[in-house]
């Protein structure tokens, strides 16, 4: 399978994935994209296997759900990067995953994009340690991932960081979020706002910014370099004033302005 890689580290919270698409418009390629949790749910732990909100648990750990509404110490966990939700790949039980089948089009190429955190463990119990994860699409591994955390960060005041790889769709592909943080069992990356957009298609414009015109001139005559246009109703103007000749080729230059019409050219000698 054909895989286009890429990752790019933009450290901002929001606005950053939203691409590919013209006039606002977001692919819902990935269901639940925002990892927010059923109604009336506030946390879930989901265990290997089993399935909530649009994915499915899909590593040796559970994961877990995670919303604004979820109190911890100080306050409640936040804030997510995208809507009320978020997912904690480790659980109670070290390395969890998570991942989603897509449909998408088949040799199309696509732009996944998603938010990457880490738990910074509850206050006064810090695991600040680097959190990593690894992401697949089809079976392949396409990227790989580390979230180093600042003294600074704590439930309270999650921060995140944007990542961005390029895929190419067969039709349909799962797309897996797996832990490979195993220095705490319950504080792992966290993983918000997956977004997969298709790339606009690649096209190729050929602009000039000026033409050359040339005419082979004897001495002795003198020559007239004309145009016409729509903008002249066809008529022939002159382009410049009478050139004399010098036995040999004489060049001049004129402007193309972008939107400009269509212009013709001759030459003339003039008594």
């Amino acid at each position: 399978m054909k895989i286009l890689m890429k990752r790019e580290l933009l450290r901002a919270v929001i606005g950053l994935c939203l691409i590919a698409l013209e006039d606002g418009a977001r692919a819902e390629v990935v269901a639940n994209g925002g990892l927010e949790p059923l109604p009336g749910d506030t946390f879930k732990s989901v265990m290997p296997g089993a399935s909530y909100a649009g994915w499915r648990s899909v590593g040796s750990g559970d994961i877990e759900f995670t919303t604004d509404q979820t109190a911890v110490p100080g306050g409640f966990f936040g804030p997510m990067a995208e809507g009320s939700g978020c997912v904690d790949l480790n659980g109670i039980r070290y390395q969890g995953a998570v991942s989603q089948m897509l449909t998408n089009k088949p040799g199309v190429d696509y732009a996944v994009c998603f938010a990457m955190s880490g738990n910074p463990g509850v206050l006064g119990t810090p695991r600040r340690g680097t959190k990593t994860m690894d992401v697949t699409w089809g079976g392949t591994n396409v990227g790989s991932f580390v979230f180093t955390h600042l003294p600074t960060d704590t439930q309270t005041n999650i921060r995140w960081e944007y990542h961005k790889i390029y895929v190419t769709g067969t039709g349909l592909d799962e797309i897996r979020f797996t832990s490979t943080s195993g220095t705490y069992n319950d504080a792992g990356p966290v993983i918000d706002d997956i977004s997969v957009s298709p790339l606009p298609d690649t096209y190729l414009a050929v602009r000039v910014s000026q033409v050359e015109l040339c005419w082979n001139s004897l001495s002795n005559f003198t020559y007239q370099l004309q145009y016409r246009s729509m903008l002249t109703t066809n008529l022939w103007l002159p382009f410049g004033g009478p050139v004399l000749g010098i036995d040999g080729v004489i060049c001049t230059n004129d402007t193309v302005v972008p939107g400009e019409l269509q212009k013709y050219y001759r030459v003339i000698r003039v008594p």
